[in-house]
């Protein structure tokens, strides 16, 4: 089998939970993925895992603690989610991606399987990582949920550490409609006698996570906030706090599993972490900064890292998913940048013409555009040296903007 043959394959699965109901969500359950797991040898038991659940901050854990215990001397997998490329971006040994072939030998091995229990896509991949963490004995798996975390179909795993970074809302369709309800979700990853690390305490979910902890006799950590922690490489000052979530996650290891773990292989793994899409800049005079921000909580950080940057006008190249609850993301927005909207090539996107309507009627500084790319260059083209461009809202939008553009602008650098 090709491999685009099996991405194909891949993609035509069901998206999961997308236009289901909360109802659907809960009936769904792990039953039939618990099935399948078993029937294709539960890879997962072949190797340590830690698993990471939250709103926003996961991946930027995930990809943290990755690094570091890969410059202590592991081997370690990493699973995330959602891609701004191609799907190999999500399974990784060592930081590099799963090659195109072992994606391509798992399908054709197990299509017939799949096909038969109605896999989703999420489900597909979760199974071909943990398939591929156990082909290449890896020492640890660095696994990040999808949605929530209870139902989660990575809620099958026995970690050795649970970590669950700041809660917001998102996806309240599925998992609730205030911070509560989603705590509750996401505390659905904590085990029995299974320590776990909260990155941040709030008011709306402190008392929930100990309850459930406690319950679980699961001992419950919170970074120390008082404490100086290593700067990563990962920019933004929202990073802080994963940087405290991860550095304090890896001290437990450090004491209870990967005894390995030195202060300078912190350091250097933090130093040594890569993580695109999220406040990374692509270009400078002008200043060009993508970051996936999709939920007013994400949009809050990424703002407070904007207030700190210098710049004369700004330029936002903006577009959304259609399953967001854009009125609240656009309240936030500066009324001072001029905007570029569009939609990607998705179809999971908001119309750009919806977009553009509903920002005409805010009164915000508004152009349209039928092509994601069309509308960067066109930021790009208007902005001058001392300006900044800012493309965000979606992955699937700055996905394609960096595949298609980012190109160019490292050979026109």
């Amino acid at each position: 089998m090709r491999y685009q043959d099996a991405v194909e394959f891949l993609l035509n699965r069901p998206v999961r939970f997308v236009s289901k109901s909360k109802l659907a969500y809960e009936t769904e359950g792990l039953d039939n993925f618990k099935q399948l797991d078993r029937l294709l040898g539960a890879k997962h038991q072949f190797y340590k895992t830690v698993h990471i659940a939250g709103t926003n901050g996961k991946g930027s854990v995930a990809s943290l603690m990755a690094s570091v215990l890969k410059s202590a001397g592991y081997k370690v997998g990493l699973y995330t989610s959602p891609h701004l490329i191609d799907l190999t971006e999500r399974i990784r040994v060592n930081g590099a991606k799963i090659p195109q072939t072992k994606v391509a030998e798992f399908v054709q091995q197990h299509q017939d399987l799949l096909i038969a229990h109605q896999t989703n896509f999420f489900a597909c991949m979760t199974l071909l990582a943990w398939d591929y963490f156990a082909t290449e004995k890896v020492d640890v798996a660095i696994i990040e949920t999808g949605v929530g975390g209870r139902l989660d179909q990575t809620n099958v795993i026995n970690p050795v550490l649970s970590v669950i970074t700041r809660i917001a809302l998102d996806h309240t369709e599925l998992l609730g409609k205030d911070i509560v309800s989603i705590a509750k979700e996401k505390a659905g990853i904590i085990k029995e006698n299974t320590p776990v690390v909260v990155g941040l305490r709030q008011m709306e979910t402190e008392k929930i996570f100990a309850q459930i902890a406690n319950k679980k006799n699961a001992e419950i950590i919170y970074p120390n906030t008082q404490k100086k922690y290593p700067k990563s490489a990962l920019k933004g000052s929202f990073q802080k706090e994963n940087e405290r979530t991860a550095y304090t996650a890896l001290q437990v290891l450090q004491q209870n599993h990967f005894t390995k773990i030195q202060h300078e292989h912190i350091e250097q793994g933090f130093a040594q972490t890569q993580w695109h899409g999220r406040y990374e800049t692509w270009q400078e005079n002008p200043k060009i900064i993508a970051d996936i921000a999709h939920n007013a909580d994400g949009l809050d950080a990424l703002l407070r890292a904007l207030a700190e940057e210098k710049y004369e006008n700004l330029h936002i190249v903006l577009g959304f998913s259609a399953n967001k609850s854009i009125e609240k993301m656009l309240e936030k927005m500066p009324k001072s940048a001029q905007y570029y909207v569009s939609a990607a090539k998705n179809n999971r996107a908001l119309s750009e013409k919806l977009l553009y309507e509903s920002m005409l009627a805010m009164n915000f500084a508004v152009q349209c555009f039928d092509d994601a790319t069309r509308a960067f260059y066109a930021a790009q083209k208007n902005a001058k040296t001392t300006d900044l461009v800012l493309v965000t809202g979606s992955n699937f939008l700055v996905g394609e903007i960096y595949e298609k553009a980012f190109g160019y602008l490292k050979k026109n650098a």
